[in-house]
């Protein structure tokens, strides 16, 4: 199963409600990342892949693709939720 949130990237694109919509900017870190990840799962080293997405407008989205039967993967998933749960409240 794949989930993926369009994300606006004509410039044509207006708002719901007219005003502008947020054209999103690369984010080197994260183009780093999953570049990494790519290379692992080229290699064999990563077989299954669980992920969250923030997308530029704001919108969030989610992604599972590959062997997902272990429930190591779900326990890593719970860790992934606590962590950005902490990260979330050291912002606040």
């Amino acid at each position: 199963m794949i989930s993926l949130v369009p994300m606006a990237s004509d410039k044509n694109v207006t708002a719901l409600r007219g005003g502008p919509v947020l054209m999103p900017e690369p984010n080197a870190g994260c183009i780093a990342y999953l570049r990494d990840l790519l290379a692992k799962a080229e290699s064999g080293e990563v077989v299954g892949f669980v992920c969250a997405t923030l997308h530029g407008d704001g919108l969030s989205g989610h992604t599972i693709a590959g062997m997902i039967g272990p429930n190591t993967l779900l326990g890593a998933v719970e860790m992934a939720k606590a962590d950005l749960m902490d990260r979330m409240r050291e912002r606040d």
